[in-house]
């Protein structure tokens, strides 16, 4: 609408702010109003259940008495913690494979993870930067008395969505709208175009389709015997608050299983692992943390004695484990910040047990 900001922030803006300001769990809300355009950001508090909040701003939206000429209003959720899980790339051992071939199956993986399974997004590299050329037949497109710009017009027609209005049924509103939008190649080859004698012809009858990339170099990898394989990568990004293994397991386990059902020529190579990089440096911080331990006990046996450096090796590890079983009880998962906690309290650790080893030795002596 070309309405303006003043109309746009008493009859849209104010409206659903009124329905979703009451929601428990909101931190803060900030809105802005334009030029037949409005924008609402809402802020949910650190602990707040973020799927069941934003489905409750999602009802107190839709419940919002909206102008009948105002597009659905549109709930986005923008989240700063989601998290690149793992790449994968998707190859086939036939070199004339075309990227067309690649992008669909692709496709057919986002489909099926986004939003499930605890993935947020599944990014296609360059699965988007591409164009749909309709190639028409001129020789038949005179024969049926048809014009270029004619068959521009009804694709643009057919190619689109619009609302219809907003009913009420018994207590509860509803928002009606016509989706046209064309999702296939077929479909837009059906596309009725009326000729000069009044009947019609699908688009199809003196038309073609071609899609043009971008980007038109074919990515190409090496994989064992198979050489040059075409291939297109694709990034898991995990629901923020998941965990990390569990996910990760779970995912390739059943993304493995619908690559099988492509057929013997797909493979899928993971590149980028989340997991199998924190699992690597759990390892690491493990044997440091044994080596430390090590050399805690040999020099409390050393100086003082063999019993003060059994209660020193042993009590570290012990006070490590409860924290962890802590955490766990109350729901915490090991993230950036525990870990970093957890590293620098070892240090301190380390020297509260030596300190007071130390000093009860000595007066233990007196």
């Amino acid at each position: 609408m070309g309405t303006s900001p003043e109309d746009i922030d008493s009859l849209i803006t104010t409206r659903i702010e009124k329905q979703i300001k009451s929601i428990q769990g909101i931190d803060t809300i900030s809105s802005s109003s334009r030029q037949g355009f409005s924008s609402i950001v809402v802020t949910l508090k650190a602990e707040a259940n973020t799927d069941k909040l934003v489905q409750q701003i999602k009802d107190g939206v839709s419940r919002a008495d909206l102008p009948t000429d105002a597009t659905d209003p549109s709930v986005n959720e923008i989240s700063t913690e989601s998290q690149r899980l793992f790449s994968v790339f998707l190859s086939n051992t036939d070199k004339n494979v075309s990227r067309d071939v690649l992008i669909k199956r692709a496709n057919d993986i986002q489909k099926k993870f986004e939003g499930k399974y605890n993935i947020d997004t599944v990014v296609i590299d360059g699965g988007d930067a591409s164009e749909l050329e309709v190639i028409v037949h001129g020789a038949k497109m005179a024969a049926l008395q048809i014009s270029p710009a004619k068959v521009a017009d009804i694709i643009r027609q057919y190619n689109q969505s619009f609302p219809i209005g907003k009913f009420t049924l018994d207590t509860k509103s509803y928002d009606f709208r016509i989706e046209g939008d064309v999702e296939s190649f077929e479909a837009l080859l059906k596309i009725p175009v009326k000729i000069a004698d009044g009947g019609a012809v699908p688009l199809g009858e003196f038309a073609t389709l071609k899609r043009t990339w971008k980007n038109t170099a074919q990515e190409r990898m090496n994989q064992g015997e198979n050489l040059e394989m075409p291939f297109i990568q694709m990034t898991f990004n995990k629901q923020p608050r998941k965990s990390v293994f569990s996910t990760a397991k779970e995912v390739r386990k059943i993304l493995e299983e619908q690559v099988a059902t492509f057929g013997p020529e797909w493979h899928i190579k993971y590149g980028f692992d989340l997991a199998e990089i924190i699992s690597e440096d759990y390892s690491n911080l493990g044997w440091n943390a044994v080596q430390t331990l090590i050399l805690v006990f040999g020099c409390v046996f050393f100086f003082i004695g063999i019993k003060e450096s059994l209660i020193a090796a042993i009590s570290i590890p012990l006070a490590f484990l409860i924290s962890i079983l802590t955490l766990n009880w109350l729901g915490l998962s090991l993230n950036f910040m525990t870990n970093f906690s957890l590293v620098l309290s070892f240090g301190i650790a380390i020297d509260l047990t030596l300190v007071i080893i130390e000093e009860t030795t000595k007066k233990t002596k007196l």
